[in-house]
């Protein structure tokens, strides 16, 4: 007999699976910080607070650093 045929075309690609599932949840964050403790707002502390930012060039009106 004669020589055997050419192979024919590729099939199509068949369809794509299915999405697999969701991730698990991450962990929660972390807690904030804690309450200024009471005292934290007295004279000489709010001036200490003051002074250092004058210090450093703060604008004490908007809390800018230079």
């Amino acid at each position: 007999g004669g020589p055997a045929g050419a192979d024919g075309p590729a099939g199509a690609d068949g369809p794509a699976g299915a999405d697999g599932p969701a991730g698990a949840d991450g962990p929660a964050g972390a807690d904030g910080p804690a309450e200024r403790p009471p005292g934290a707002l007295r004279p000489e502390i709010l001036l200490r607070d003051a002074l250092a930012m004058l210090d450093d060039g703060t604008d004490l009106a908007s809390g800018e650093r230079p």
